[in-house]
């Protein structure tokens, strides 16, 4: 089993809908009134409401444009601004490291309640599911993690992306794993590749801690460095 057993699945919810509508006829008396009523006033009307609304729609046409130039400029952040987003990301990133290295020791022993606990609190609620359904593979499987044998193993910020109001971050950092995977009876070697993930962090701060809320994977790489 490679590593990447560790990873988060998504799930696809397929939803269909129908729809259906009845048309009838209507009477040919009914026809004719409006054949008399069609005549000029109405045409003209018709014509000038057209008329209107072209020239409404021409000026909110017209905004947007005047208004899309200034959108780039954001793209260029103020070094206050940046300063702020770096304290923001630096708090949320030590909680996620701190949490990160629960997990690692999680799996060394995939059945334990108490990490299993510890997972659940630094999550925003739901959020450690994908964690949880990846120990409870490690536990049918029969497998385990080994602690690890050098300093490679680690996660670092690579990108303080965003934060919001100091309650949200967002930030792209490099996991590397070096720990071989074994089972957990005999104690053989399952899989002990070095692997690095690229990974997009979405954290919210909750009951005075940062939390995770959603963990993506951009790119992985075979060794330690994500490059």
């Amino acid at each position: 089993m490679a590593r990447a057993a560790l990873l988060t699945a998504g799930l696809l919810a397929i939803a269909a809908c129908s729809s259906s509508g009845d048309a009838e006829p209507s009477p040919p008396l009914e026809t004719e009134a409006p054949t008399s009523t069609t005549e000029t006033p109405p045409t003209t009307e018709a014509a000038e409401t057209t008329r209107s609304t072209t020239v409404t729609d021409t000026t909110t046409t017209e905004t947007p444009a005047t208004e899309s130039p200034p959108t780039d400029p954001p793209t260029t952040i103020d070094s206050e601004a940046a300063a702020e987003i770096d304290s923001v990301v630096a708090e949320a990133f030590a909680d996620y490291e701190e949490t990160w290295r629960i997990l690692r020791a999680a799996f060394e022993d995939p059945g334990n309640e108490n990490f299993r606990q510890a997972i659940a609190a630094t999550h925003i609620a739901g959020s450690e599911a994908d964690a949880i359904a990846a120990l409870d593979l490690f536990v049918s499987e029969g497998q385990v993690s080994l602690p690890p044998e050098d300093a490679n193993q680690q996660v670092t910020l690579v990108d303080p992306i965003a934060a919001i109001e100091e309650t949200v971050a967002f930030f792209r950092a490099c996991e590397t794993f070096t720990s071989p995977i074994v089972e957990a009876a005999s104690g053989s070697v399952v899989y002990d590749g070095i692997d690095s993930y690229l990974i997009d962090v979405e954290m919210r701060f909750e009951g005075g801690l940062w939390k995770i809320f959603e963990v993506t994977t951009v790119d992985e790489f075979a060794g330690t460095t994500c490059a």
